[in-house]
């Protein structure tokens, strides 16, 4: 049998009963093999960035995260259980606690505490992008029991007056002065009030304090803590795992 020309739009073929005729499809340009578009890396420049709230009245909504030096949102994970524990230790009755997320960044803990329905929160953030982020998000969801400082965290906390239920530390790990941190912040709780630490690497706790809860995910080492000392309140038993205000400072910077 003659070999068939791809040019003709038909072809015989001999066989013991007649003949066969079969189709050809016939491309002048032959086909380009498909190549998968390479995905854009994190952190990409033009990539818009955000956390999810994960519990509460709030859940689901989505909180921007600016692309600013030291800022790295606490994972839903770590959120997770944190809110756990603070439900177990409070009966979940938020309702008259205050919080104060002192390196807030995207907001993350404080607006889960918001969320979840404690009775205030305020944010301290140095970086303006992120504190305008803040009073945004404060704006869109009608959260009017809530301020947002843009202030140095150290200066902020140095000369506070107020106290609160529980503070949030989450600093840029490269920047964290842990023992002044939690010195400066456990004289602005109030009695059975506790601390809440991330660091990235396991720290070593200074004397005064009780271990309340420990975890660690990944990289990110995190625990709740409570001064030992604290006039009234007896230590919680520690465990171990298995519409918006604002103010300026112009100091350096120690987003999260």
């Amino acid at each position: 049998m003659p070999p068939l020309n791809p040019g003709r739009t038909c072809a015989a073929a001999a066989s013991g009963k007649g003949m066969i005729f079969a189709r050809i499809n016939h491309r002048s340009t032959p086909l380009k093999p498909r190549t998968s578009r390479p995905a854009r890396p994190a952190g990409s420049k033009g990539q818009s960035h955000r956390v999810r709230i994960i519990g509460g009245r709030f859940r689901r909504t989505l909180l921007p995260v600016i692309d600013a030096p030291g800022l790295r949102p606490t994972p839903d994970r770590v959120r997770e259980t944190l809110f756990n524990w603070l439900a177990h230790l409070f009966d979940h009755d938020f309702a008259e606690l205050r919080a104060l997320d002192l390196f807030a960044g995207t907001g993350a803990l404080g607006m889960e505490a918001l969320s979840r329905g404690f009775g205030h929160v305020t944010f301290v953030e140095h970086d303006p992008r992120a504190a305008a982020s803040l009073d945004a998000v404060l704006a869109r969801l009608g959260a009017t029991n809530a301020a947002v400082h843009r202030r140095n965290a150290y200066s902020f906390i140095q000369g506070t007056t107020d106290h609160y239920d529980v503070i949030f530390l989450d600093p840029p790990f490269d920047q964290a002065r842990y023992a002044e941190l939690l010195h400066l912040a456990s004289r602005a709780l109030r009695p059975h009030g506790l601390l809440y630490v991330e660091a990235g690497e396991a720290l070593a706790l200074p004397s005064g304090f009780a271990l309340v809860r420990t975890d660690r995910a990944g990289a990110v080492h995190f625990y709740l803590l409570q001064p030992a000392t604290t006039p009234t309140a007896d230590p919680v038993p520690a465990t171990t795992p298995s519409g918006a205000e604002s103010s300026n400072d112009e100091n350096s910077p120690d987003s999260r």
